[in-house]
């Protein structure tokens, strides 16, 4: 299922790169429904690079944790490998001492051996013998007390020898079952540390697919935007060549004495004073127009407006009269309304949690249009405004009172 998902996501992906901005649009109402389809598109995406963005974050905590669990098993299968050699090496040398012991008893055999075959030539085997051999009592008595050291010699070595055979034999046994619960130990903390070490390339592996897939998502949002661009710069000729054409109509209703019908971005007046009007309730600048680093993806981009800080729900007020052109959902921007006041001047308002004007609605300088959200990729509820003059992005603060 997760592998469809995949394909359908990175299909969408294609068939979006695939967009072109169709120069021969007839209208700007159709220039703008481009747009719409544009960023209906994108949403998806941005949406596909959200889902993305949090598996891969979810990827980097799973990696950390994984290669602090793979640290631990490897200083516990050191400790127990350190352990098995230190057992095998006992193990070797109880197997030695038993092998000395081995052969020293059967030297004592031996020797044992030699002196009863010694005693028997020499005709010293019977008691007999001893005593009608002796020349006297005496020597009777010290041939016997001579024979009985021998023996009890010889007796008392083999038994030493026996017994410290058999002490050696037990202390092997127990090294060797030593021996065999340390291997099982060992065995069980390799096999821990294998599955560990499995698993670890498994989310790394998964890792560097979420990577590449964030990548190819922020290429097809950065081609949409590029078209948006592309279309908005469309409308800012089209916009232009109206109010062209409608000071010519006018210019010629002049000449022969009659009214001409006045274009829609000519049909407001001038800002008084050449300023707009504070565009929420309330609210402090917190980010500037220009350069600056990016809250979400930590990038150094150009914020197309100012930032104003509000609390959600905050009215925003129209910065002057106009015609809703836009209101609708805008990608990253969320929520958003533009405003075209004439005179190639509009104004745009982002991450709205919600929009209170429709497309093709008229509003009056200070009229409620929206309420503050946080909409689209945002940090936390604020106004996002901005302003293009003549369809060019200039700084809001220098139009605001």
């Amino acid at each position: 299922m997760r592998l469809k998902a995949k394909i359908s996501s990175l299909l969408f992906i294609v068939l979006a790169a695939t967009m072109v901005v169709p120069v021969g649009a007839s209208s700007i109402a159709e220039l703008r429904q481009q747009q719409q389809d544009i960023r209906n598109r994108r949403t998806a995406i941005e949406r596909q690079l959200g889902q993305t963005q949090a598996e891969r974050a979810q990827a980097r905590e799973d990696i950390n944790y994984l290669d602090l669990l793979v640290n631990e098993a490897v200083i516990e299968l050191n400790i127990v490998t350190a352990e098995l050699d230190e057992t095998r090496f006992r193990l070797a040398v109880a197997e030695y001492e038993l092998a000395k012991a081995e052969i020293e008893l059967d030297n004592q055999w031996e020797i044992f051996l030699r002196r009863l075959d010694s005693m028997y030539r020499s005709g010293e085997m019977g008691l007999l013998d001893i005593m009608f051999g002796s020349q006297d009592l005496a020597d009777f008595l010290n041939r016997m007390d001579h024979l009985n050291r021998i023996a009890n010699f010889d007796q008392n070595m083999v038994h030493n020898l026996l017994e410290v055979k058999e002490n050696i034999r037990i202390q092997r046994d127990e090294i060797d079952l030593q021996r065999i619960e340390v291997e099982a130990l060992e065995r069980e903390h390799r096999a821990a540390y294998n599955e560990l070490e499995a698993r670890l390339r498994d989310i790394r592996n998964l890792y560097i697919r979420l990577n590449n897939d964030a990548a190819l998502y922020q290429q097809q949002i950065n081609a949409m935007e590029q078209s948006n661009r592309e279309i908005e710069q469309l409308i800012v000729r089209r916009q232009q060549q109206e109010a062209q054409e409608a000071a010519a109509r006018a210019a010629a209703a002049a000449r022969v004495g009659q009214s001409a019908p006045v274009a829609t971005t000519q049909r407001f007046p001038p800002l008084p004073g050449g300023q707009l009007a504070w565009p929420v309730q309330g609210g402090t600048i917190t980010s500037g127009f220009g350069n600056r680093t990016n809250p979400i993806n930590r990038r150094q981009e150009f914020h197309s407006g100012i930032d104003i800080g509000a609390p959600a729900g905050t009215s925003i007020f129209a910065a002057h009269d106009g015609v809703v052109i836009f209101s609708g959902w805008q990608g990253g921007y969320g929520n958003t309304i533009v405003v075209d006041h004439g005179n190639g001047l509009s104004t745009t308002y982002s991450h709205n949690t919600s929009n209170l004007v429709s497309v093709g609605q008229s509003v009056t300088r200070g009229q409620t249009i929206a309420r503050v959200g946080s909409t689209g990729f945002s940090t936390g509820p604020h106004l996002h405004f901005s302003v293009r003059q003549d369809g060019r992005l200039v700084n809001p603060v220098n139009f605001l009172r």
